[in-house]
This record gives structure tokens, C-alpha cells and sequence, in this order.
């Protein structure tokens, strides 16, 4: 399978997050969270997913999401501003602009880039755009309002670390320009979350330079009718910078440039809970009860409250509900090639499950999860298979259906319900879908797990000849995997976080588990002696 590119890390900084007291992260394409039970795995695990849906959607014009770039809204007026006006763009700014589109277009006709090409943004357009940074991002409303939803809590105070004393704080940053990973310009965006206020802040080098997806700009060049409009313009030597569609692409300019700055967060992303096995097992009772009681919802009233859900249960159930059956042709890859994530599902029923998920949908809309072992003429229930089907099914159901190179996976203990052999497989399975290009989050108490993704970063040292078959298909780079430990601290109360390098001595990223290990044999020994000893009195 070829290696395909992934997005560069993201620096996420947390502090005073539920049981968090600090942690300062990096966001790579295969991330691991380990540590002990509540100390804020999860926790941070699902901030990452309600970043990606707040920050994670296609910019827009529209004050409907949470980006509202290219209008400034006010309340007292009837109509939106925009926040440039045709006499803001020069004459001679409109030319270096056409003259940038054209010699994109000239590199675009050497071979189509990829998702990742990008380009450097002239200064005379960087000098227009930089002023408009300021009024993109997420307002802190919105962020606030998803965290309790995901959560599920009443407010999002809730979520503030019960010991701090100025509430909970979140910092991504991201190199200004993504064509140099070691530029030190970087974009910040700033929440912060206390008693008294709830803040959003984007924060920008004043003169950094600004890079943006080639393939970005032209499909806005061409769907915001610029194009129709300048070719004429240009035909008739009159290119006019007060036509009213150049500032809506430059204020469209500027949300693409904070999207590419995003990165990986600008993507979707989904979320595998934990105890997805019984999930699955009762997801056509609790899909069918939420339907009827939807259909009955106009004609009867009742004082019982319904269950509550929080939002990554919410979103876990609704995505089951609405996948295709059959799925839709298949999503095309580059250059004519099948989609990787679905190869990847495959590959999961192949080598794991011996056996395929299969799922269809009920007269009634919500979908019946099935399984067919391999050479069944019969396929056996969801519920009436092993737990470990269960557990799998829905990385299956996800990589087929949802998610596409690009987006992140999130996935709470892949080890559940798996015999070690199993986990094994799995985390070769897992990398093999982050070398797809897809970004892959676990959290995990498996030694198992940590000793064979050890195992496929040793790998990748080893010269390609001296691989051995299939080898290649998981082994990943050290740059493409971090692990980091969580662990109680007794003062500040709460946890910390930080990366556990790979000990190459041991092959091993030690979390602390294998002491476990060590204590049990040691209290072996310690029973021993006094059995011993007392054979003797």
C-alpha cells in the first residue's frame, strides 16, 4: 500500500480541563493516550472531537455555523457589511492577483496536486488578508454550547477543573506558513472558559507570511463567478477592482488560509466509545425507541423525562442509523484507485474477524446489524456474536461508510473484549489506516497494544530489503506516533500529561503497566517466602 501524506502535528495545550491540571500535546497522525482510570484520557479525547466539529467545518459566508467569515453581523441592521469594500482593492492588486491565478493554474497543468499542495500568498494580497484574521474563528458561544452537548453536562463551568482558580484554558497553535514546519510564526486560537467569562481569541504574526491549498483557491476562484467575470474583464484590458465579486473571494481568501492553518481540525471526525459492544448489542432497541417516541411525540404528552445522551452517544447512535445499505458506490481515490479506508474495513473483516458485518434497514428506518463468518451460508445476529465482533464492528462499519484520508478516528480502549494476539492485529490494522492517510486517536490501558506499536516504529528503521512481506504496509516513522502518559498529581490536584519516548533498549513505550506486573510477581515471591518460612516453625 503506498505511504500517503498526512498532515503536520498540531500543538494542543490544555490546563484546568476536568481532571486535567496540564497538558501540552502534540496532535500526530497516530495518537495514544495512556494512564491510569480518571485522569482525563477521555476527557481530552473528546475536546479533540468537539474541535474538529467547531473548527472542523468547510468555511463559509453563512452565520449559520460557527465561522462567520466575510460578514459582519449586527444585530440592528437589516442587512450584513462586508468587511471589504470594492474601493479597498487597488488596480494594481487585482492584477498581482490574476497573475497568482494564472501561475497556479500553470503548475496545476503540470499534475493535479494533492490535498496538501499549497502555495505562499503575495504580499500585496498577505497585506489585504492579515487585517481580516482577526474577525475569523469559532466565537466562544458555540465552542461552549458543543462541549456541553458532547459532554453532557448542564453547563460547560462543569467542566473546569474543581481546584482552579481562573477556569479552564485551551491553546492550539499552528505554523503560519505550512510549507516550513519549523517556522516559529505561528496562528493561536485561545478559549478560555471561567465563572465569570467565556472568551475566544485568534491571534496572528503581524507580518507572517500566509500559505494556502492551491486546489482551495481555484475551486473558490472558479465557484464564486470571479472567474466568469475577470476573463471577460481581462479580454477587454478593463479589470476593474471595484467589481463587487473580487471582495467576496478575498474575504473568502481569508477563511480558506485560517481553514488550511487548522489542519488536520479543519477535517471531520468520529468518535468509537467505549462499551460499544453492548451499544451495538442494544442499538436496535434504543434506535427503535427513539423513533417511536419521535412519531408519538405530536400526539401524546408524558411527564417521565426521556434518557438523556450525551453528544458522542448522540452521534455514535445517529451515524449507525444513517449509514448506507448497500453503501454507495464506491468513494473514488486518486487516480481512479478505490477509496483506502474501505480497503482498510475490508481488510479488518479479513484478517480479524474472519467473517463480514453486514447491516440493512428496517421498513422502519433504523438498521439490523448482522455478521457472516466466512463460508456461513447464514449470517448470525450482531447480539448472538463474540463480543470481540462487536467491538470491531464499528471501526468496520465507520472506515467503510464515514471516514475518508484526512479525517481522524477516534477510538476509546480498541483493546476491549480482544484476546493479545488480537490487539496486536489491531494496532497493525490501525497503522495501516494512518499510512492511508487517515489520523487515528486511541486511548488505551493495553501493554499489549503500546508493545506492538513500539514494534511498527522499530520497523520502520529497518531497510525496505530486509523487510519482510507485508511488512511495509504498517510500519510507521517515529515523527508519525506519540504517546503520552497521563498521571495523578497530588499537588496541583489533577493530572498531567506527558510524551513517553520509545525505549529502544526495551522495545517498549513504558506507561507504568508492566509494573503491574512486576508487583503481582513480587507479591508472588513475597507469599512464597512466608509459606516457606512457615514450613519451617
Amino acid at each position: 500500500m503506498p505511504r500517503m501524506p498526512n498532515s503536520p502535528s498540531i500543538a494542543l495545550q490544555v490546563a484546568d480541563f476536568g481532571p486535567i491540571a496540564q497538558a501540552n500535546i502534540e496532535l500526530r497522525p497516530l495518537t495514544a493516550f495512556v494512564g491510569p482510570n480518571n485522569t482525563g484520557k477521555s476527557f481530552l479525547a473528546m475536546l479533540i472531537y468537539v474541535l474538529h466539529k467547531c473548527m472542523g467545518r468547510a468555511p463559509a459566508f453563512s452565520s449559520s455555523g460557527p465561522y462567520r467569515y466575510g460578514r459582519r453581523r449586527d444585530k440592528n441592521a437589516e442587512a450584513s457589511t462586508a468587511l471589504l469594500q470594492p474601493g479597498d482593492i487597488t488596480q494594481a492588486t487585482a492584477e498581482e492577483l490574476m497573475a497568482w491565478i494564472k501561475a497556479m493554474r500553470a503548475k496545476r497543468g503540470t499534475g493535479e496536486p494533492n490535498d496538501r499542495a499549497a502555495t505562499v500568498l503575495p504580499e500585496a494580497l498577505a497585506r489585504i488578508i492579515r487585517p481580516l484574521l482577526s474577525q475569523a474563528g469559532a466565537s466562544a458561544p458555540v465552542i461552549a454550547e458543543e462541549m456541553t452537548r458532547c459532554f453532557g453536562v448542564d453547563d460547560v463551568k462543569a467542566l473546569i477543573r474543581h481546584e482552579s482558580e481562573t477556569g479552564l484554558r485551551v491553546w492550539v497553535r499552528r505554523p503560519c506558513l505550512e510549507l516550513d514546519a519549523s517556522s516559529t510564526e505561528a496562528f493561536a486560537y485561545e478559549i478560555e472558559i471561567s465563572q465569570r467569562r467565556r472568551g475566544f481569541a485568534a491571534m496572528f504574526p503581524e507580518n507572517a507570511s500566509l500559505s494556502v491549498s492551491i486546489r482551495d483557491v481555484l475551486e473558490a476562484w472558479s465557484a464564486l463567478g470571479v472567474e466568469s467575470a475577470y476573463a471577460h474583464a481581462a479580454k477587454n484590458d478593463d479589470l476593474d477592482p471595484r467589481n463587487s465579486s473580487l471582495p467576496d473571494f478575498m474575504e473568502h481568501l481569508c477563511a480558506l488560509i485560517v481553514s488550511h492553518t487548522l489542519g488536520p481540525l479543519r477535517r471531520e471526525a468520529y468518535y468509537v466509545p467505549a462499551a460499544r459492544a453492548g451499544i451495538m448489542h442494544a442499538h436496535r432497541v434504543v434506535a427503535g425507541s427513539l423513533m417511536a417516541h419521535a412519531s408519538r411525540a405530536g400526539l401524546e404528552r408524558t411527564s417521565a423525562p426521556w434518557p438523556f445522551l450525551s453528544g458522542i452517544l448522540a452521534d455514535f447512535l445517529e451515524q449507525l442509523a444513517h449509514l448506507d445499505s448497500p453503501p454507495n458506490k464506491m468513494r473514488p481515490g486518486r487516480n481512479g484507485r478505490s477509496d483506502p479506508a474501505r480497503r482498510v474495513a475490508r481488510q479488518l473483516e479479513t484478517n480479524m474477524l474472519k467473517g463480514s458485518i453486514r447491516q440493512k434497514h428496517t421498513p422502519k428506518g433504523y438498521p439490523v446489524f448482522a455478521y457472516q463468518p466466512d463460508g456461513w451460508p447464514s449470517e448470525i445476529p450482531l447480539p448472538n456474536a463474540s463480543s470481540a465482533v462487536s467491538e470491531i464492528a464499528p471501526a468496520v462499519l465507520y472506515l467503510r461508510h464515514l471516514v475518508t484520508p484526512g479525517e481522524t478516528l477516534i477510538i476509546e480502549e480498541p483493546e476491549a473484549h480482544l484476546h493479545p494476539a488480537q490487539q496486536v492485529e489491531f494496532t497493525r490494522q490501525l497503522a495501516i489506516a494512518v499510512r492511508s492517510g487517515i489520523r487515528i486517536l486511541i486511548t488505551t490501558h493495553s501493554e499489549w497494544l503500546l508493545d506492538a506499536l513500539a514494534n511498527l516504529v522499530h520497523l520502520s528503521e529497518l531497510a525496505p530489503h530486509r523487510q519482510r512481506d507485508k511488512e511495509a504496509e504498517y510500519a510507521l516513522s517515529p515523527d508519525q506516533v506519540g504517546v503520552w502518559r497521563f498521571h495523578a498529581k497530588q499537588s496541583p490536584g489533577g493530572s498531567e500529561v506527558e510524551e513517553i519516548a520509545l525505549n529502544k533498549e526495551y522495545g517498549s513505550f513504558p506507561a507504568g503497566y508492566g509494573d503491574v506486573a512486576d508487583d503481582a510477581y513480587n507479591e508472588y515471591v513475597d507469599i512464597s517466602n512466608r509459606m516457606a518460612y512457615g514450613a519451617l516453625q
